[in-house]
Order: structure tokens, then sequence, then C-alpha cells
């Protein structure tokens, strides 16, 4: 005789088991994932998580599970400043996030009343806040421009004005004095002393300084200039001098040393000069350093194939340039760092030239790089951190076919200057 309150618990025991258990596959499943609920501008951005690409419906928005953990989420849109940022996924929760991505800088060289035949070259920080010297009207004139920053991170600007009255040509390099009152032109026939005269135009000219002369360096002191001076008699020398060159004196015999025609820079500091050999063995391209109070020099780096190199602000490290072709990228150089005694080098998987390169002046964890995107087939510019060897959110894919000629930052950090394809544009950093 069957017991129906024996069946009856037995049933419901069993109906109860497979609830729980189907309960506990809901929650296994629910808390075994996160949620991310993504808001877009504009609605046609490109969002990736963990390079992962997530389709979004018509307003720019989606919603979808996601592994916990560390996640990092990518926004980007043509013609905007990318975004990119790390998120920390817990299990069971959902994540809003909202993206307004802004637009591409606009060049001002059209704002300023350039045209595009006049181009800009030669972009420098000059000695103001937020202000730059460039080179423009084909050429033949040296601007200075100073600009500002409002409370929205919109960029003004205050002026632009010619800063040389006698029409100026053959230019090839810039090399301006720590106080930016006075420039050398280095041009085929030789090098010029050229003092900006600013409260008396009419009296600017050029005056020789010298021929048979590579790469120039002004000391940041404004102590000495240091030149390269390689006549046709066969002397290879490193030369100290003052602003006209009456003074020269030889410091260096760089023809004992093996050494052609080589790169220079000073530190900020002034104490420390790099010289780099432009010799056609690469593989002898070593980085040196010249003590200007000892004279003497030390190699700081035995590996070959280097190009030019760079101090930090604060004279401790430098950031330095390496031959290394790869036949994915047309960029054959990549950046690397390491103190100034030539110990922690680090390859900073980045390929870069480094007039692509600016460091900030009140941040020594993060550098600003312009480089080929191999993935977009044109230049990027993005923040760069260096402990994480990654970019930092910051991120602008330029226009196609469009590549930075040179970048500089203000001396107040809040602007970026660059130059690409011989327009002149200013970003916000604020």
């Amino acid at each position: 005789m069957i017991d129906y309150k024996i069946a009856n618990t037995k049933a419901i025991i069993g109906i109860s088991a497979t609830i729980l258990v189907i309960l506990v596959i809901i929650l296994v499943v629910i808390l075994g994932r996160s949620y991310v609920d993504i808001s877009a501008s504009p609605s046609n951005s490109i969002i990736r998580i963990n390079n992962a690409p997530v389709p979004l419906d018509g307003s720019g928005k989606a919603k979808i599970k996601v592994k916990p953990g560390k996640a990092t989420l990518t926004v980007e849109a043509d013609g905007y400043i990318g975004y990119s940022q790390e998120m920390i996924l817990k299990r069971g929760k959902t994540f809003a996030y909202s993206v307004v991505l802004k637009k591409n800088p606009i060049a001002v060289v059209d704002e300023i009343g350039l045209t595009e035949k006049s181009k800009a070259t030669f972009l420098s920080i000059a000695e103001e806040d937020n202000s730059i010297f460039y080179l423009s009207d084909n050429g033949t004139a040296l601007y200075k421009a100073k600009f500002q920053v409002d409370q929205e991170k919109n960029i003004s600007i205050i002026y632009n004005r010619k800063i040389s009255n006698p029409p100026l040509s053959g230019i090839k390099d810039i090399v301006w004095s720590p106080k930016k009152d006075a420039a050398i032109f280095k041009k085929d026939n030789g090098a010029y002393f050229f003092d900006l005269k600013k409260y008396n135009l009419v009296s600017q000219e050029e005056v020789k300084y010298g021929e048979y002369i590579g790469d120039i360096a002004w000391a940041p002191d404004d102590s000495k200039i240091a030149y390269y001076y390689a006549p046709p008699s066969g002397e290879k020398t490193l030369m100290y001098s003052n602003k006209i060159n009456s003074e020269p004196t030889r410091v260096a015999n760089f023809l004992e040393m093996g050494i052609e025609n080589p790169y220079l820079k000073w530190s900020p500091d002034s104490e420390w000069l790099i010289v780099i050999p432009r010799n056609k063995d690469a593989s002898t391209n070593k980085i040196y350093l010249f003590n200007t109070y000892k004279r003497t020099f030390t190699t700081v780096s035995d590996a070959g194939n280097n190009v030019e190199a760079i101090f930090s602000p604060d004279s401790s490290k430098i950031f330095y340039t390496s031959y290394s072709p790869d036949p994915s990228n047309p960029v054959k150089l990549t950046l690397g760092v390491m103190d100034k005694d030539g110990g922690n080098k680090k390859d900073l998987s980045v390929r870069a030239l480094m007039p692509k390169v600016a460091l900030l002046n009140k941040n020594d964890s993060d550098i600003i790089v312009a480089t080929y995107n191999t993935e977009k087939q044109r230049d990027s510019l993005f923040i760069y951190n260096l402990a994480e060897k990654k970019d930092s959110g910051f991120r602008i894919n330029l226009a196609a076919k469009m590549y930075v000629n040179s970048l500089c930052i203000s001396n107040t950090d809040e602007i970026l200057f660059y130059l690409a394809d011989n327009k002149l544009y200013a970003l916000s950093l604020k």
C-alpha cells in the first residue's frame, strides 16, 4: 500500500532540491559575472573592453557581461581624442560609464592668419607662459604667439606677432638662447647669430657665427655655446665659445676618439653635455657624457646604434632613441630611458623620433609621444605612463595621412603644441 504522505514528502523534497539547484546555478551565473553599462558620445564611437569590440545601439549605449577582475575600457572615434580607463570589476555588480569624447584640436595656424602655403616650422617654447616661437611666411619671418586656457579648457590666442624685420632665408635649423632674446641660424653656408633686439626691430641683422660647424648646443645657464667644428684640414673638435664666437676654445679632440659629426645636447643644469657620434659604422654610436667642469668623458651606453637623447627636467635621467628597424613599422627608432650614470636602462616599448617626444615639467611619471599607429595606419599622439609602459587614457588618432613633425609642452604644462604637416596645433592639458 502506497504511503502518500511519504511520497508527497519525497516529491516536495525533490522539487525543493531542484529549485535550490536552479537558484544556485542562477546565483553562480549572476555572481560569476560583472555587468557594464556604457554610454558613449559620439554614438558611432568604437568601444573595446580588453581589446574586444562592444556593439552599441543606435544611441551609443550598451550593456554587457564581463569577467570580474581588471579590465581596460577604451573609447575611440575618428576626429576625437581617445579615452582609456582601467576598471576593477566585482562579481555580481553593475558598473556604469558615460564617456563624452572631445574633438581633436583645430589647427591654430588658420586662426592666427597663416595659410597652408606659409607653413609653420621650427616650433620652440618662448620665455613667457604658454607662448611659442615659430618660423613662417615661407621661411622668411619669425613669429611669437601667446595663448591662454580658460576654466572650460578652451584655448584662445592673446597675440601673434612677427618678431623679425629683415626677410630671412635659407634657415635649416634654429638654436635659441636660454633667455630667448637671440638665436643661431644654421644654413648651408654656415651659422649666423641673430639678436632679436625686441625694442628695435629695424636694427636686426644676421652676423656670421662661423663655418664648418655641425651641431650647436647653447648651455641653459647662458654661460657658453658648444659646437662641433670640422674644417677641411681634417680637424674634428668640440668647441666652446660665446654668443658671437669671438672666444672659441678647443675642449675635446673628437678625431682621437673616432667621433664624427656628433649629436650634442645639454643637461638642464648645464653640467653635462650629451655626445652621440654619427659615425658611418652605427655600432660605434655610443652615448657619452662630457662633464663641462672636469672636461672628461663618461660612456653611459656601450651599446651602439644610438641616435638622439635628452635629459629629464631634473637632469637625473636620459631619454634616448636607438636604431632598431621593424619591417612592420615605418618608425625605425625605439625609445628608452636610463639613469644619468647609465644604470636602470629600460626599453619603453615605443617607436618614436626624439622631436616627437615631450617631457612634462612638473610630472616625471608621464611623457607625451607621437608615433605611427600600425592599427590605424596613421600617427597617434598620447600621454605615456613610464612605470606601466602604456598610454594613460589620453590619445589622439590624427587624420589619415597626417603626421606629426614635432611637439613641445608649454612651461606651465597647460598646453601641448605640435606641428603636423606644417600646421600648428594647440591642445589643452588642464
